[in-house]
């Protein structure tokens, strides 16, 4: 290994350090001042490296607070209620967006495409479906998202499509078998 790389590893690694430790000791003196003693905190002086007498009480109320325990109720609910939501909306999205005999399918394409492009953010995002009133729970509004990946442009015509019209088979239980498929089984129905 030659001196100049050397000293770029020292380099960066000096870099690296810095950045771990500024981002590191904010959260450890968070963490260090809730499990310190009140009056021994606000005395104390400089960096903080070990909680000031070692004190729960701050947890014991926070946990014994009922509106606490709400709180995380609606987190553990929104979340898996969004979650399904999502993959249930993405799913769907994209099964849609993967066959070529949907109607207008260029231009949702070309809609889902440039929404992902041009984002204003979150906070726009969220004062806009605040505003349309879809801040209902769980059923908040989320783009399409990732559809862009499951379809393949240069995909071949694909042969089961003609086979599964000749037996009057619906498309849901196209999209179910395509859903249960294993990982490492193909997807013929993607693309038609």
């Amino acid at each position: 290994m030659r001196l100049s790389d050397r000293l770029l590893d020292v380099v960066v690694y000096t870099l690296l350090a810095i950045l771990i430790a500024v981002t590191l000791y904010p959260l450890l003196y968070v963490l260090f001042a809730s499990l310190s003693d009140g009056d021994r905190l606000l005395a104390h002086r400089g960096l903080l490296w070990k909680p000031l007498g070692f004190v729960t009480f701050a947890y014991e109320r926070a946990l014994s607070n009922p509106a606490v325990w709400t709180g995380y109720w609606n987190t553990i609910r929104l979340v898996a209620g969004g979650v399904i939501l999502n993959l249930t909306m993405t799913i769907l999205g994209a099964y849609v967006l993967s066959r070529r005999n949907v109607l207008w399918n260029k231009v949702l394409m070309i809609f889902v495409v440039v929404t992902m492009f041009f984002s204003g953010g979150m906070i726009p995002f969220y004062l806009v479906i605040k505003q349309l009133g879809l801040m209902t729970g769980v059923g908040e509004a989320q783009k399409i998202g990732e559809t862009i990946k499951m379809r393949r442009s240069s995909s071949p015509p694909c042969l089961c499509c003609s086979c599964i019209r000749s037996f009057n088979v619906f498309s849901s239980k196209v999209l179910w078998s395509v859903l249960s498929r294993g990982d490492d089984e193909p997807v013929y129905g993607v693309g038609c």
